[in-house]
Parts: structure tokens; C-alpha cells; sequence
């Protein structure tokens, strides 16, 4: 909740007030659903899809959101792990009437690291073995059936979730005339891409051509340039390098050139270079651009992310953007409907509601209230009259 780009202070600043006598929550609760192919390892059935529902509750603790429950259903299978004055985990299989609570082990360090997200993914992948034993162990032994496939769903659930999350910061780094390393620190605001670029170039040139090809082709979809290099000064591996943009005649340096271009490399290039499985949390992606290049860019993310099998998660308020992806799903270009979703975010007074809206095949919005796009109709409107 506090590591950059996010800086959202304390519990009372996350949770939502009430207003009147109700005042601010005391909790609030993340629920996150994600798909899984399970095949069982005693059967050759093909994988069989199905969703689970992870569910995080959080308290205050020192001033901090903690972490009291975490929770996690698929079907009829059920495991909740407590963590209060004590930790407890209970789990709840097919054919159960109520919750069984499984043999406690020694998980203090859990309460005592409750604000740690760490400690929660060390429990998470400790799971299936540790509610795996549990239930072997307890005097109501389960079917055993059913325990191995509860173990099961676990590990493909946590095997579903991201390898790594990128979070990237609503206002990139401003370029620079001349970059004097090539080291430098992965930061939210990108300043670590010229740098990139630059070892790239230097100690991995087929990795270099491929990455500037793919720059070329977003370059010359979205209008922004034609070409992306690396010009060093000295023959040296840490020689001072400008980082050049050709958009028509001469090659400029990335400094004189439209702001568009250093706002947007950031995002091609960490996209381009993710391992499968990544997320992405990507804040305006569209800042700086263009109508043109907007819409480029929701081509582009709705292509990367088919190819590479990443999540990305957008936060926008460009309508050429969320168009072009609803055109590239109607036009079956690589995208399919149940792989976009769209989050409408309606704000009523002191509350938001989030309205979860589908797109079918032929591009149109589904489910969407009478509020979303209601300013742009009325803008339209007004221009015709």
C-alpha cells in the first residue's frame, strides 16, 4: 500500500468512511477470482476450467492495514486461514456440513508480520502441503479423493497468480539530452529504459534487434516515430549515449522530440521484455499521446498481452484506447471477449460504485449504465445542434 508508485498512507486513509454516525470502516476486504486448469495426477481427463475465489480481509494494526483472513472457495472446496490473537486454518471439502479446523502449528510469525505481505506468500505456497497434512492427521479424516483434489486446486491456483507485478507511475521520467552509465535501479518511472536500451546494444545485439524491430513496428502503428537507436560516444561500454528518434528526416535526440515518445517507451519496452505470467498495473498509459497513438496502444497492450500471457491491468480515460481493443476483438485479431474486461468506476455521493462491463464478439460494451460515455453522447449532441 506504501511502496512507489502507491504512497496511500494510513488504514484511516484507505478505508472507506460512511459519513454520518457510521464513520469510517474498520475493515475492508480484496476479493480476487482466477481461473484454473486442473488435471489431476491420477487421471488422464483432460483439464478441467475452473474458478477460484481468493478473498482478503484487512484490519488495523499500528495504523496499517494487516491482514485478518484469507480465504479460499472453489465450488464446495473451502480453506480459511485466521490470523488474530492466534492463527487458525479450517477447511471445508464435498459433502461437509461445517468447516474442520486442522492441527495448529507454529505460525506466530504470521501475526507478528501480519502487515508483511511476504509472510502471506510464504503461507500461500507452504498450503497444499501444510492443509494437505493437516487433514491426514486430524481425527476426522476426509475422503481421500477429495483431499487430492483440494491439494490440487491449490497448487494450480497459486501456480495461476502472476510470477511478477510491474507497477508503473502515472507520470514517467523526463528524457535526458545525454545518459552518462549504464547501470541503473528498475524504477516506476522508467528512468532505467535508456539504460536498458543501451546494455541491449551492447552485450546482447540479437536481443537489441529484436527489441528495436518491435519498437519500430508500435513507432510506425502509432505515428510516434520510425525508428529507436542508441548513439555512444567512445567505444567504451560505460561511454556517455543519447538515446535517438527518427520520426522523418534526420534522426533527433529523445529530449526534442514529442513528449508522447519518452512517456510511452517505458511501458513498450517493460511489456516487450516480461516473462510469462507477469501483470501489469499501468497508470494513463496514454498520457502525452495523440488520438492516433492511443488507439496504436490499445492494440498494441491487447496484442502483447495475448502473446506473452500477461495480465494488464489499465487505468485510462481514453476512449480511442478502450474503442480500438473493443474494434480488435470485433475484427478477431488475437483478442478474445472473455480475456477483456472493463471496470466502470460511478461515483454516487461518498461511495463508488464499480460496474464490471463484457464486451461479445462483435465489439459492443454489455451491461453498461445509463452514466458510462453519458458526457461524450451529450458532447455529441451539442455539436450537431
Amino acid at each position: 500500500f506504501n511502496k512507489e508508485p502507491y504512497s496511500l498512507g494510513s488504514f484511516k486513509e484507505m478505508a472507506h468512511y460512511r459519513g454520518g454516525k457510521a464513520g469510517r470502516a474498520g475493515n475492508f476486504t480484496f476479493s480476487i477470482s482466477t481461473p484454473i486448469n486442473l488435471r489431476t495426477a491420477r487421471t488422464a481427463e483432460r483439464p478441467r476450467a475452473r474458478n477460484v475465489d481468493i478473498q482478503l480481509n484487512f484490519r488495523e494494526v499500528e495504523a496499517q492495514p494487516s491482514i485478518s483472513s484469507v480465504s479460499f472457495r472453489c465450488g464446495e472446496f473451502q480453506v480459511t486461514i485466521s490470523i488474530q490473537d492466534k492463527v487458525t486454518i479450517s477447511y471445508q471439502l464435498p459433502g461437509m456440513h461445517n468447516p474442520h479446523a486442522i492441527a495448529e502449528e507454529d505460525l506466530t510469525f504470521l501475526i507478528r508480520n501480519s502487515t508483511n505481505f511476504n509472510a502471506i506468500g510464504f503461507l500461500m505456497n507452504s498450503l497444499p502441503i501444510m492443509l494437505y497434512s493437516g487433514m491426514r492427521s486430524g481425527n476426522r479424516k476426509p475422503d481421500e479423493d477429495a483431499a487430492d483434489e483440494f491439494r490440487d486446486i491449490l497448487r494450480a491456483t497459486i501456480n495461476s497468480l502472476p510470477r511478477l507485478i510491474f507497477s508503473d507511475a502515472p507520470v514517467r521520467t523526463k528524457p535526458a539530452r545525454t545518459y552518462d552509465s549504464i547501470e541503473a535501479i528498475p524504477s516506476p518511472e522508467g528512468a532505467h529504459i535508456p539504460y536498458l536500451l543501451a546494455r541491449l546494444k551492447a552485450f546482447k545485439p540479437a536481443d537489441w534487434d529484436r527489441l528495436r524491430n518491435n519498437l519500430n513496428d508500435f513507432g510506425s502503428a502509432s505515428g510516434l516515430f520510425s525508428d529507436i537507436d542508441v548513439k555512444k560516444f567512445g567505444a567504451s561500454p560505460a561511454s556517455p549515449f543519447q538515446i535517438a528518434v527518427k520520426v522523418a528526416g534526420p534522426s533527433s535526440n529523445l529530449i526534442d522530440v514529442g513528449y508522447g515518445v519518452s512517456q510511452t517507451l517505458p511501458v513498450i519496452v517493460e511489456t516487450l521484455q516480461a516473462n510469462r505470467r507477469s501483470m501489469f498495473l499501468l497508470q494513463q498509459p496514454e498520457v502525452h499521446l495523440h488520438p492516433k497513438a492511443q488507439a496504436a496502444l490499445g492494440s498494441y497492450l491487447g496484442a502483447v498481452a495475448k502473446q506473452k500471457g500477461l495480465t494488464i491491468v489499465v487505468e485510462t480515460h481514453s476512449d480511442f484506447l478502450i474503442d480500438r481493443i473493443r474494434m480488435d476483438v470485433r475484427d478477431n485479431k488475437g483478442l478474445d471477449p472473455s480475456g477483456v474486461s472493463i471496470l466502470f468506476f460511478e461515483r454516487t455521493g461518498l461511495d463508488v460504485r464499480i460496474h464490471q462491463l463484457e464486451i461479445d464478439r462483435n465489439g459492443n460494451v454489455l451491461g453498461a449504465p445509463p452514466s458510462y460515455r453519458q458526457f461524450f453522447l451529450e458532447e455529441q449532441r451539442r455539436s450537431v445542434n
